[in-house]
């Protein structure tokens, strides 16, 4: 029996003259050592968070010429059973700490990252152990949500983010200027 492909929807902020670019040659995954949740292409779950990233964040990263309008890309993201884990649900961070135990204990030398408690040292090694994941197992799709910041009367402003891999699960679906 073939096995079941399931998607979801993901929207990627960014500006109009990007997305030409993006239909001919597919988003080039971002390789920081700093990224959430490893190096990938990332998609907001809702749109209204793509909107406020290619509103804001976008245009500080990536300095569109005058003219050039936030955009958001709404894509369909394709994926087996075994190649998601949502880190907000507890069956798939047991998954993902388990896998992630297992590529640690076969390295020769386990990293460490200074002021290994720090914020900054949580989001490295986060980062290093999700590049591994990807490499090492069928994981190819990664979900979290992350609270930065909270609103007037103290609410969290949660944002909930998949990074993926490769541009092998992504069905660009459309775009718009916001």
């Amino acid at each position: 029996m073939p096995e079941t492909r399931l998607s979801m929807s993901g929207y990627h902020g960014t500006a109009q003259s990007r997305f030409k670019s993006i239909q001919r040659e597919m988003f080039r995954p971002s390789s920081g050592e700093k990224e959430w949740l490893g190096p990938g292409i990332y998609f907001f779950a809702e749109y209204e968070n793509a909107v406020w990233w290619a509103k804001g964040e976008a245009r500080k990263r990536i300095r569109p010429k005058a003219g050039d309008p936030p955009f958001v890309i709404q894509v369909n993201l394709w994926y087996k059973d075994n190649e998601h884990l949502d880190l907000d649900l507890a069956p798939d961070r047991e998954q993902y700490e388990f896998l992630v135990s297992q590529i640690e204990s076969k390295l020769v030398k386990k990293p460490y990252f200074d002021g290994q408690h720090s914020a900054i040292a949580r989001k490295l090694r986060r980062c290093y152990y999700c590049k591994l994941l990807f490499r090492s197992t069928q994981v190819k799709i990664l979900s979290c949500t992350f609270s930065k910041e909270y609103n007037e009367y103290d609410i969290p402003i949660n944002r909930k983010e998949h990074c993926v891999s490769g541009n092998e699960p992504i069905e660009i679906v459309c775009g718009k200027v916001v």
